[in-house]
This record gives structure tokens, sequence and C-alpha cells, in this order.
């Protein structure tokens, strides 16, 4: 696993960014921006960001109809 995804000794990846995205969007009711995912997770490579978004918008289609 590449060093980028360490942060504050603890490992940064696509379920980081999935776990973040939920929240947002429980709080919120608002999916967060590719932009907004990148300012808070600017060391996560954009493959992970990709998967990341992937797994959580598979998920929020399911409830939405999307």
């Amino acid at each position: 696993m590449s060093n980028s995804l360490f942060h504050d000794g603890i490992i940064r990846d696509r379920w980081w960014l999935y776990d973040w995205l939920k929240h947002q969007y429980m709080r919120t009711g608002y999916i967060p921006t590719a932009n907004e995912a990148r300012a808070a997770f600017p060391e996560l490579p954009l493959e992970e960001m990709g998967e990341g978004y992937t797994e959580f918008m598979a998920v929020v289609g399911r409830y939405e109809g999307a």
C-alpha cells in the first residue's frame, strides 16, 4: 500500500472516503462534490477517490432510485 494513504498514522483509502461521504450525506442530505472531497482528502489518490465514490453511489442509488 502506498505511503500516500497514511495520514496521522491512519490509513486513508476508499473506505475512509466512503464513510465520510455517508456521514456528510446523512447529516446534510447533500452528496459532497468531488472538489469538496478532494479538499477534505488531498492525499487520497484519484483511483481511491473514484472507488470510494463508486461504492457510495451504488448504495445511495439503491435507496434514491438513482
